[in-house]
């Protein structure tokens, strides 16, 4: 990547690999600072070129996703401040416009969140322990199954079209590791 980033998220879109905020640390958190841009990478053209686009937010510790051709980042912090919307990315207008309410119910939304692009639509996972699925019109959230262990800075991948799969994360208020990995069957 053009530049280090820390905390940001990253999708792939229709051959285009999306990066998406972060923050910059050099010298400890007291020094960082968030990225301003998200970056693209068309992964059908040789030679590979980063292209960077001003970004109309700020956010790290976030996840993304994809769904209707639009692309999705949901959650995340911005100095202390949790955002109760996403931002969506539409990139035949080329246009970011806010996307629709977070479903998550904790005082710090969708901070650390997990998500991942599955039949056409986003699962999203917080900390609140609950998955949600975009719904079709892609303007809220429906719930689909809760998790055994509620975590936060995990990562949410897809086994099947039938599972989805928890790995690794923090809870609690001292984000105490969890050192396990959880089978969530979609109904």
């Amino acid at each position: 990547m053009p530049t280090t980033r820390a905390s940001q998220s990253a999708t792939v879109m229709d051959g285009v690999l999306y990066v998406i905020g972060g923050w910059k640390i050099s010298g400890g958190t007291d020094t960082a600072m968030y990225h301003q841009t998200w970056l693209s990478l068309d992964l059908t053209q040789k030679p590979l070129a980063w292209q960077e686009h001003a970004q109309p937010f700020q956010v790290r510790d976030h996840c993304a996703g994809t769904a209707g051709g639009k692309l999705y980042v949901l959650g995340g912090m911005h100095s202390g401040m949790f955002p109760s919307a996403g931002w969506v990315y539409d990139p035949k207008a080329d246009r970011w416009d806010t996307g629709p309410a977070l479903p998550a119910h904790t005082p710090v939304q969708g901070f650390g969140c997990a998500a991942v692009s599955l039949l056409g639509t986003i699962f999203f996972t917080a900390a609140d322990g609950v998955v949600f699925r975009l719904n079709t019109a892609g303007t809220g959230w429906d719930q689909v199954a809760p998790m055994k262990v509620p975590r936060a800075f995990h990562a949410l991948v897809a086994r099947s079209e039938h599972e989805l799969i928890a790995l690794g994360g923090a809870v609690g208020a001292d984000s105490q590791p969890i050192d396990s990995v959880e089978s969530i069957p979609l109904r």
